[in-house]
């Protein structure tokens, strides 16, 4: 009953993860991320990580609900701070760029990596599950990246993770580049 009424929880989060916000306008994705790295920086000092940032100038707006962005991106800091712990050399990279992908739209791509322990290759394809945490007992719900995975699903992208060659792993996500025409054409189809 305990594990059913779990599961039934992990349900509800994950939809309202996936509720489309009423708060979608055009925004700056870089502007997004530097808010919250604002926000993170006594955290980042305090535990001595080096940040890194680097974006594409002239990154064209999108349309999507920043408050929801801002929650996936703090959901990655945080993991990267947790996965940095351990370790003598911490620094966070954070690249932010645009693209196309072939047959879709184009892209803003967010890559967030850290100097950490990587992820063992059996968790690779467990990461996005509920409940799913590589963190010690008491330190994390295992909730951050399945409900940031709704929340990128939700704008229609995607969100992957990677280890680096460097070591530490990086997680990235993409969202594609739509103005306000098109989320109202999109919406007149619904």
């Amino acid at each position: 009953e305990q594990i059913d009424r779990i599961v039934t929880i992990a349900d509800n989060l994950k939809r309202a993860a996936r509720v489309k916000g009423t708060g979608t306008a055009a925004g700056d994705i870089a502007a997004v991320v530097d808010h919250v790295l604002t926000l993170y920086r006594p955290r980042l000092k305090m535990n001595g990580i080096k940040t890194d940032v680097r974006h594409t100038p002239d990154l064209p707006k999108t349309v999507m609900d920043m408050q929801k962005i801002e929650q996936v991106v703090m959901n990655l800091f945080d993991n990267a701070v947790s996965a940095m712990e351990s370790r003598q050399e911490r620094v966070l990279r954070i690249t932010i760029d645009h693209g196309t992908v072939i047959g879709r739209n184009m892209f803003l791509r967010v890559t967030i990596a850290d100097t950490g322990t990587g992820i063992r290759k059996q968790d690779m394809r467990k990461l996005f599950e509920p409940f799913f945490t590589t963190k010690d007992a008491g330190k994390g719900t295992g909730l951050g990246l399945s409900i940031s995975f709704g929340i990128i699903q939700n704008h229609g992208g995607r969100i992957w993770a990677e280890n680096n060659e460097w070591g530490g792993a990086s997680f990235m996500f993409e969202i594609p580049i739509t103005t306000d025409e098109d989320e109202s054409i999109a919406e007149q189809r619904r």
